[in-house]
């Protein structure tokens, strides 16, 4: 059980649903854990047939014990684990450098980086325990590159690449492998949150704008990407690791 059991955070999110959906196709075991109660119920019942056990918890991945203990549950369940998907996030709140708020800052790290640190920190064990395994660490196009009134989400995306390769040249030789999956703008509820922001009195401005920026034309569909976190998650070769891998319409070429 242990050789086909997984965490993916953020479950109940846009990408994070369809990462559910794929890998209950591929019939492995999920602890699926977001804070969004309702959300995961709904995911659950939208699944389709599978052979694997697919289980919600609800939890803050800002909080550290909750995060101890939800990769308990798991190896609890299963008898060990074989990876985790790192996708719980938020966009925060678009601002200039000059007007941030240190608070904001603060939680952007927390959500988008501290979170990381602590799930790999509490999984990473039990890959080595086990003989090897795979982490997906979800960044941002802003993970490599600048943005205007993002600071505080660039500056959270840019430490799970950094966190991420360190912790993959770590483990290399240990048969673990771990990557950053980067996402452009893909038609979620986060994108048209930034609409909003970008243009609140027009969001189709923003809508605009932002698939102005893509070479494709087009925003991402989340199960697409999703598919390529799947990939790095479970079919990658072992060399595959430390990378990160963008899947944004060519807008970070």
């Amino acid at each position: 059980m242990a050789e086909d059991s997984y965490i993916v955070t953020g479950a109940a999110g846009g990408m994070g649903s369809e990462a559910v959906r794929q890998l209950a196709r591929r019939g492995v075991n999920v602890l699926c854990v977001d804070r969004d109660e309702e959300s995961l119920k709904a995911l659950a019942d939208r699944l389709p047939p599978h052979e694997g056990d697919i289980v919600c918890h609800v939890a803050d991945v800002t909080e550290r014990e909750q995060v101890e203990a939800y990769v308990r549950a798991a190896v609890d369940r299963w008898g060990g684990l074989a990876g985790a998907f790192h996708i719980a996030g938020h966009e925060g709140v678009m601002r200039r450098f000059v007007d941030a708020d240190i608070d904001e800052f603060d939680r952007m790290i927390a959500i988008n980086a501290r979170s990381v640190w602590y799930g790999m920190k509490y999984v990473v064990p039990h890959l080595l325990a086990r003989g090897g395994g795979s982490i997906v660490n979800t960044g941002s196009y802003v993970a490599s590159h600048g943005t205007q009134h993002t600071s505080p989400y660039g500056a959270a995306k840019h430490a799970v690449v950094g966190m991420t390769r360190g912790v993959a040249v770590e483990l290399a030789a240990l048969d673990v492998r771990v990557n950053v999956l980067a996402p452009g703008a893909m038609d979620t509820r986060m994108i048209r949150t930034l609409w909003t922001q970008t243009s609140p009195d027009d969001p189709e401005r923003g809508h605009a704008l932002t698939v102005g920026r893509i070479p494709r034309g087009k925003l991402a569909d989340p199960a697409n990407v999703a598919k390529v976190g799947v990939f790095l998650l479970l079919d990658a070769p072992p060399e595959m690791t430390g990378q990160i891998v963008s899947v944004d319409g060519a807008r970070s070429a």
